[in-house]
This record gives C-alpha cells, sequence and structure tokens, in this order.
C-alpha cells in the first residue's frame, strides 16, 4: 500500500465534487463490469441474515471511538464529513455496466509504484475482517526472518495477512501484533539496507503500518507516526527525506478536509512546493492531486483551483504520456469549479426554482472543448443521470445527444465507443417514459410469468442481481413500502440479471422475496445481456420503473426515500404495518418536473 491510499477520493476519472454530491446522495449502483460481491449466504446477506450455525463476522472496532475496521458492502463510496448533504431523493443512478463512465474509481496513473514494487492502489477499505476463527497460513509474529529477500518476503505476507481471533477483542489485538510486526521488520530490513531502494522499501512499509495503527485509533500511534516522519525528513537521501514530507502533508490535507481546520493556506503552499519537486514522479502527483480534491470538498474552491492549475502548470511540458493526460483531466476539474457545476447540481437536486437550465447551461460549457477527456464524460454523464432521477427528461435527452455529438469525432476511439453507448442507453431508458410496459421472461423455474394480474396497480419493476451489495442493501426498503402499500394497490416484480440462476436459487432457499422474480427466457442471454435489461437501456444497477395502473411509466430510478415519497403522492399516506414500519411521509418537496417526452 503507497504512503497516499488511505482515506483518498476518486484520484484520476472522478471530479471530486461530482462525486460526494452522488455520495452523500446514496450508495451507488452496479455495473457489470464490477467485480461482484460474492454469492449470498446466511451469515453475509446484506439483505436480511437468516439463521444460521455460524455467526457473521463482526467488525473489528478501534480501541478508541467506534469506527469499524471491516469493509464496506461492495458499491458503497464514503463521504467526506465537509460535503454538503443533498435531500432525501438525491439517489444516484448507479455505475454503468461498461466500467467507463460514472464509475467511482480510485486508480493512480498508470505505472505507479511505491518502493518495494508493490502496487500503489488508492482505496478507502481498512483490512477486511476475515470471518471469526477463519483459517490463514501462520506466520510468526514474534521471531523475525534473517536477510534482506526474507524480510522483504515476511512483510508482504504480513501485508496481505488479515487479523485472526474467536472474539472481537482478540481479532483488535491481532491486529495490533500484525502491524506492530510490520514495523519491527522494516526496522530490521533498515539496519541491513545497503542502497536507498531498500531504505526506501522498510521506510514505505514502516509508514504504512504506522498510519494503520494511528487510523485505528490506538493510544500514542499518531504521535509515532508524526515523529517518524519527522525523523525520515532528516535524511540526506531526497526520495527517503520526501517520504516523511508526503505523509506530514497528506496528514494536513485530510485534517483540512476534515474540518479540523480552516488554514487551509500552508496546506496549499507546501502543495504547490511539492509538485513543482515531483513533477515527474507519478506518486507524488497522485498525492498533490488528491489533496486538491480534498481542498474541493471541504469547500475550499478557490484553493482547490489554484491548486488544479498550479499542478497542471509545473507538470506542462512532461513527455510522459500519462502526465500529460492527468494534465488535461486536472485542468477540465478546474473549469468544473470555475463554473460551480456541483452548486447548480446540488440546486437542481433540492428541487429549487429555475434550477434546471442553468445545469444545462453548464453541461454545453463543459463539451465545448475539442477533445474533452474521459473526466468531462464522468460528469456530464452523471449530470444527466441526476436529470433522469429529478424527471428532467427532456433535458436529459438533450444532454445525451449533446455528449454523442461531443465525442463521435474523439480521437481516443474507445471513449467515442463509451460515449456512444451511454448516450444510446440513456435514450432508451427516458424514451420508456410515458409508454406502456410489459415485464417479459419466466419464472425461476421456468415457468411461464403471468403479466396481466398486474393490471390496474402500481407496479414497481427492480432489476437487481445477488452480488450487488447496493441491490442487496436496497431489498428492505422496497420491502417496506411493498407492506405499507400492497393493500392499496401497490406491487413489486424483480427482473434479476444474475448470470447464473443457481445463485439467484440460493439465496430464495435461505432468504426468500415476498414479491415475483422474473429472469430471461434465454440461456444464453443473462446478467446484462437479459433482453428486458437491453432494451431498456439498463446499464447499472439497481435500476426501477415506477408503472402507473395503465401500465404506462410513471417514473425512473424510484430508489429509497423517492419511492415512498412517490407512493405517498400517489396514494396517500400509509398505515404502519405488521412489525412497525413507518408510513411515507404524505407531503412532497417542490420538484421541477417538465412533462415526460412526447410518444
Amino acid at each position: 500500500m503507497s504512503v497516499s491510499s488511505r482515506k483518498r477520493p476518486g484520484l484520476w476519472f472522478v471530479l471530486a465534487g461530482l462525486s460526494s454530491l452522488l455520495a452523500s446522495a446514496a450508495f451507488l449502483g452496479c455495473g457489470g463490469g464490477q467485480t461482484p460481491s460474492g454469492p449470498v449466504s446466511a451469515a453475509k446477506s446484506q439483505y436480511q441474515v437468516a439463521e444460521d450455525d455460524k455467526p457473521a463476522s463482526p467488525a473489528i472496532k478501534t480501541p478508541i471511538g467506534d469506527q469499524p475496521l471491516a469493509a464496506k458492502p461492495s458499491g458503497e463510496t464514503g463521504t467526506p464529513a465537509t460535503a454538503a448533504k443533498t435531500s432525501p431523493e438525491s439517489i444516484p443512478p448507479g455505475v454503468p455496466a461498461d466500467g467507463a463512465a460514472g464509475r467511482v474509481t480510485d486508480e493512480p496513473l498508470p505505472g505507479a509504484k511505491p518502493a518495494g514494487g508493490q502496487p500503489a492502489a488508492p482505496t478507502d477499505e481498512p483490512p477486511l475482517a476475515p470471518a471469526v476463527g477463519a483459517a490463514s497460513k501462520p506466520v510468526d509474529l514474534k521471531t523475525l526472518p534473517e536477510g534482506r529477500d526474507e524480510l522483504l518476503s515476511y512483510l508482504e505476507q504480513l501485508q496481505r495477512r488479515p487479523p485472526q481471533g474467536q472474539t472481537q477483542q482478540e481479532m483488535i489485538e491481532n491486529y495490533r501484533q500484525i502491524h506492530q510486526a510490520r514495523i519491527n521488520a522494516a526496522d530490521k530490513l533498515w539496519s541491513i539496507a545497503k542502497d536507498v531502494p531498500d531504505q526506501i522499501a522498510a521506510a514505505q512499509s514502516k509508514l504504512d503500518a504506522m498510519r494503520e495503527l494511528a487510523q485505528a485509533g490506538f493510544p500514542n500511534a499518531d504521535k509515532q507516526l508524526t515523529t517518524y516522519c519527522r525523523q525520515l525528513q532528516k535524511s540526506p537521501e531526497k526520495e527517503v527525506a520526501r517520504l516523511g514530507r508526503l505523509i506530514l502533508f497528506d496528514r494536513a490535507a485530510e485534517a483540512l478536509a476534515r474540518g479540523e481546520t480552516n488554514d487551509v493556506q500552508p496546506v496549499l503552499t507546501e502543495l504547490k512546493a511539492l509538485a513543482a519537486d515531483g513533477a515527474d514522479n507519478p506518486r507524488v502527483l497522485m498525492i498533490v492531486s488528491g489533496a486538491a480534491m480534498n481542498l474541493q470538498l471541504a469547500g475550499f474552491r478557490d484553493a482547490a483551483l489554484d491548486a488544479f492549475r498550479a499542478i497542471a502548470k509545473v507538470c506542462a511540458n512532461s513527455k510522459d504520456p500519462n502526465i500529460t493526460q492527468h494534465v488535461k483531466t486536472l485542468l477540465e476539474r478546474a473549469r468544473v469549479i470555475e463554473l460551480d457545476f456541483e452548486g447548480k447540481l446540488r440546486a437542481m437536486m433540492e428541487g429549487k426554482a429555475n434550477s434546471v437550465a442553468p445545469v444545462t447551461q453548464a453541461i454545453a460549457e463543459l463539451l465545448k472543448g475539442e477533445q474533452p477527456g474521459p473526466g468531462m464524460l464522468e460528469a456530464v454523464v452523471q449530470a444527466s443521470q441526476l436529470l433522469e432521477m429529478t424527471d428532467n427528461y427532456e433535458q436529459a435527452l438533450q444532454t445525451y445527444a449533446a455528449i454523442e455529438t461531443a465525442f463521435q469525432n474523439h480521437e481516443d476511439k474507445n471513449l467515442a465507443e463509451q460515449a456512444a453507448k451511454v448516450a444510446n442507453n440513456g435514450r432508451r431508458r427516458v424514451a420508456l417514459v410515458g409508454k406502456p410496459f410489459a415485464v417479459e421472461g419466466v419464472l425461476i423455474d421456468g415457468k411461464k410469468f403471468d403479466w396481466s394480474k398486474y393490471k390496474g396497480k402500481y407496479v414497481l419493476v427492480d432489476f437487481w442481481a445477488t452480488w450487488c451489495g447496493p441491490c442487496m442493501q436496497e431489498i428492505p426498503n422496497v420491502q417496506k413500502y411493498y407492506e405499507l402499500y400492497r393493500g392499496k394497490g401497490f406491487e413489486v416484480v424483480g427482473v434479476n440479471m444474475d448470470n447464473e440462476l443457481d445463485q439467484v436459487k440460493q439465496m430464495f432457499e435461505l432468504q426468500p422475496l415476498p414479491w415475483t422474480t422474473v429472469v430471461s427466457a434465454d440461456d444464453n442471454a443473462r446478467g446484462f445481456d437479459t433482453p428486458l435489461a437491453v432494451k431498456c437501456g439498463v446499464d447499472a444497477i439497481p435500476f426501477m420503473i415506477l408503472l402507473e395502473p395503465t401500465g404506462k411509466v410513471l417514473a425512473l430510478h424510484v430508489r429509497g426515500e423517492r419511492l415512498g415519497r412517490k407512493l405517498a403522492q400517489l396514494l396517500g399516506a400509509a398505515e404502519p404495518a405488521a412489525g412497525g414500519a413507518k408510513p411515507a411521509p404524505a407531503k412532497q418537496p417542490p420538484e421541477a418536473v417538465p412533462p415526460p417526452p412526447a410518444p
């Protein structure tokens, strides 16, 4: 893990402000290009834990406070505390299936690797907590090996080792022991290091372990990390000294983003100095660029704009194509800040009057460039999805047309294809509104599905899969409103998009759903190739369509509280169902809702 790999927002393809807007709205969805979360089991499901002989793995609690060390569910994205919140209806539609525009990613510049040869893969995820008592290859945490190669191998094993234990406290203690062993091994490697690369490898490993302990809240760990960084800064070797300097800078930027201080100038000054000193170092650029985005997330827009421009300036003459592309992305981010794009989107999501036109005008400005990059595609695609979510369908159609035009002759043919695919899927989704809709497919057991029995009812059609974390997280919400409104004429039909039906059958054995689920009738067309999903332009799940009693599509992306508000608006307040479910609020907040496009 690199020194910059903790608590880092998406660095290279996601515009920081827009990503925070989406993340603060709700969890993101899943696309076909994402790694599945794994099969549902009684001890693992994010929907409902069934009775089982084996307890689910507990999250490791920190010794100080109660922030868990367990990884977040697949698809969920953390939101900085300083990010402004949107209205309860701000539910992002998800991540595209092709893994292109729309995906929140933490990829560094290609080729960026820290000392020691370990890939610099930034992530917001703390160490995974294993199942209680899970078996793992034994590693002696007390006896250190001898020799350079043996120590490097030992450090790699420790880095990948999850904490073990039969109880929560045992796992916490084992977690501490693992990272203390990393520190001890790194010190031993440093003592025998014969060249700078080995010193860097040792310092990097020790810094990573110390950061883990500090962020977990172990006593004195934070102070010890700061002291060690200052020691490294005194090294006569430039690269070694810079390791300590980068950590101290990164921590100062994080403190600013968390609101622990509002003195932005020291961070901005050090950012510029580091950028100038490390213009040819991808790892340094990754850290300072991430810090610039933290400034934006914390609300320091002018400082963030200054930072993006400063980094782009010192890298302007680079011969590295990766850095050249990065410079272009930074300048695009600066343009987004200049237009206050996030502010305009936030106003629209909050339903403020006359807030839609400024969004569409800003989108047009962002697409004016001759060759907009992947970051710009990311921004405008997410904005168009937010237009769909706020029922601004005509404006969404205009945006998809603008996207296709802006990228159709792009020198990057893959990017042009991605833009065309996104635009095509977007048009298919919007075209559903106001049109008759029929669910097509068969039941899990292969029997014919009878769509006619849903005539005259409000129907929620939920495209989902067992491997999709956000889909599983949404099920309890759907079930709540299903129980509240079923007696008033509300029904749900699930369209499953698993590639293997065995996964669905396994889930239903453990945790059956109370509504009907259909699947593709074609065994060779499942997943995102499910015919109904293709027809509807589904490129991220969960994707939800609400139908009126006539069978026509009323709204898209009806997730979270948006579903409750829509049902309350259509069917009135509901009495709590057995089990204590609360009725949805009857009052609908003001929304800019233009008429759907004509058939």
